[in-house]
């Protein structure tokens, strides 16, 4: 049976990836809408088995390594200091807001939490082809997007570490976690790169095929799971080590051949996973309200974050609603984190259901609201 699943989700998820492409959207969103229309919210033919769901896991670590490795720092350097405080607003707001939304709506502050974290991250890549159709991709305003986008993802990251850390069970303190980090990190510094310098070599020294891909996964899987028992998120030692190699000779056979088993198997049957436990079914007149609130704080906590610091920077009130609409989207980071978090049941079902629904839905809304903005420039 799970190979017929597993055949199911492959096929719908082409078709669906194939026809939102069309429509101007992100192949990420077919492949989330086919877990929804096979799993539990409307057809019931494909259940979150636990092998489907070791499968996403080993997905999410893949795409966050692949996240590490398009990590252009240079791309950083060039927008400088107003795409890092635009990104810092674009974090603080939702951090800021989200635990008042969920407060009004009978959540935990520690749900509320989360539900910022999972709000911080911007998915830039649909603002990215937006941009790029209209001409805008390199302009002032396009590159300061990209760049805060670059930025706030790794806030988002780093805001996912502590908060999984505070909130998990036998973490200790805030002090301990912060040193526990600190080591992690250290250790990340002083031995990284002779690592990746080791595993290189020795990857260019073994006469098997792909051997260069198969050594480069054995240390992506140690580096998350070292993560993973410093209490830092596993992720984020994936996301570190793909940031690594990014500074390397290697990185574009490592991404052309990751990239490959990747985004061909295990990365879409995580996001088809999104859809399979996000069971709609179970909304009701609460649960819709939530999401519309929980919608409009996403939308408006960007566009305000992110617009108000862009204004503080220098930018023009024009320009500054440009670049806060550009970051709304959410869905890779943000699906990442809140898959993290249902796991560890920081988050309930029908918040993560929620969560999905207003990925799909500002991942449609943001660029017909981009267009607008630049309309008449």
């Amino acid at each position: 049976m799970l190979l017929l699943n597993l055949a199911s989700l492959l096929f719908l998820m082409r078709i669906l990836g194939v026809m939102v492409k069309r429509m101007g959207q992100p192949a990420v969103l077919g492949e989330v809408l086919a877990g929804l229309l096979l799993g539990p919210s409307v057809l019931g033919l494909v259940q979150p088995t636990e092998t489907i769901i070791s499968l996403a896991e080993i997905g999410v670590v893949l795409l966050m390594f692949i996240a590490g490795l398009e990590t252009d720092l240079h791309e950083l350097k060039r927008t400088g200091v107003p795409a890092a405080i635009i990104a810092l607003g674009g974090v603080a707001m939702p951090l800021f807001l989200c635990p008042l939304v969920a407060y009004a709506f009978g959540l935990t502050l520690s749900e509320g939490i989360m539900l910022g974290t999972i709000l911080t991250a911007t998915s830039v890549s649909i603002s990215v082809q937006t941009l790029l159709d209209m001409g805008y991709l390199r302009s002032l305003e396009g590159t300061t997007i990209l760049g805060a986008a670059i930025i706030d993802d790794i806030l988002g990251i780093i805001v996912l570490t502590l908060v999984i850390g505070v909130t998990g069970q036998g973490t200790g303190s805030l002090l301990g976690l912060i040193l526990r980090m600190a080591l992690f990190f250290l250790f990340i510094v002083a031995l990284g790169r002779q690592f990746n310098a080791m595993v290189m070599r020795l990857a260019l020294r073994v006469k098997l095929r792909e051997s260069l891909l198969g050594i480069t996964l054995a240390a992506v899987f140690l580096f998350a799971y070292l993560a993973e028992i410093s209490g830092v998120a596993a992720v984020t030692g994936a996301y570190i080590f793909g940031a690594l190699i990014s500074r390397t000779n290697y990185k574009i056979r490592i991404s052309e051949r990751v990239g490959v088993i990747s985004y061909a198997f295990f990365v879409p049957v995580f996001f088809a996973s999104i859809g399979l436990r996000a069971n709609l079914r179970t909304f009701n007149v609460q649960a819709l309200s939530f999401s519309v609130a929980l919608i409009l704080a996403a939308v408006f906590t960007k566009i305000i974050g992110c617009g108000l610091t862009a204004r503080i920077t220098g930018f023009s009130w024009r320009q500054s609603l440009q670049i806060g609409v550009g970051m709304i989207p959410r869905a890779e980071v943000a699906l990442v984190i809140a898959s993290l978090a249902l796991a560890r049941r920081s988050i309930s079902d029908a918040t993560f259901a929620s969560v999905v629904l207003l990925v799909v839905v500002t991942t449609i809304l943001t660029p017909p609201l981009l267009k607008w903005s630049f309309k008449d420039v």
